[in-house]
């Protein structure tokens, strides 16, 4: 009775691995008709164009409006934006006859056409996929360009001077180039110098936290007296000399 016994529970815990093994295959079949068949990318007629847009310097674009254009009708076939690597891809459903027109534009710089030929619409149509060499794009010297360096040149007049504390008249710099930037550019696109979300990106987390650091070991070492009596050897050790204390003062 003992060996039945054992012999039925074994077969209980081989039906419940069957069972298991049944559902997970159930399963697995229903994910691979819900996702895309191996035959679906043969079939499919989209056809991508890929690109990097870099500016003079050598720095990714991002953002930038990347159209695709019927050459001869200049109809709109494709639209896409580079991202922040300045990489771009373009996806088309059809290919122009007489050609197509790849046309990039984005704020602050110069519009800037590609133009593909017969024959790279052919190797397009033949591989699915056809890179574009690198587009750089030229700055453009606009409005925006000449508001901004006021602004910058009247904030650091404003903080050597000690009209305002630099912290204060940083904030008026950027709510100034902000206004314009929203006020302005819905009147023309060429005042607009950044968006707020722009913003943000351009600062650099790091080198602020690092800043706040230093600030608090200062403070909690100043406490100390230490940098008075680092002042008072370094004019010790000069002797009245300036160009000593200099360059005492740069070692430090």
């Amino acid at each position: 009775m003992g060996f039945a016994g054992t012999q039925v529970r074994i077969s209980s815990s081989h039906l419940q691995i069957l069972f298991k093994a049944g559902l997970l295959i159930c399963l697995l079949i229903l994910l691979m008709d819900m996702g895309v068949r191996p035959g679906h990318a043969i079939q499919t007629s989209n056809y991508i164009i890929t690109g990097q847009l870099n500016d003079n310097l050598g720095q990714p674009i991002a953002n930038a409006r990347v159209s695709g254009l019927d050459a001869e009708s200049k109809s709109l076939l494709g639209e896409t934006e580079s991202r922040a690597d300045g990489s771009w891809s373009l996806q088309l459903d059809a290919l122009p006859e007489q050609g197509l027109d790849v046309h990039i534009e984005r704020s602050h710089f110069l519009p800037q056409s590609v133009s593909l030929s017969q024959e790279n619409l052919t190797n397009l149509g033949d591989a699915g996929i056809y890179r574009v060499d690198t587009v750089e794009l030229e700055r453009k010297i606009d409005s925006s360009f000449w508001i901004a360096t006021l602004i910058f040149v009247a904030v650091l007049l404003l903080i050597a001077f000690e009209f305002l504390h630099s912290a204060t008249a940083a904030l008026a710099g950027i709510s100034l180039i902000l206004l314009i930037s929203y006020v302005g550019g819905a009147y023309h696109p060429s005042l607009t110098i950044f968006t707020f979300e722009q913003a943000i990106k351009y600062v650099d987390w790091e080198v602020i936290f690092l800043l706040i650091g230093m600030m608090i070991i200062i403070a909690i070492i100043e406490e100390t007296g230490v940098f008075q009596w680092m002042a008072f050897q370094a004019y010790r050790l000069s002797r009245g000399r300036s160009w000593l204390l200099v360059i005492i003062l740069m070692a430090i």
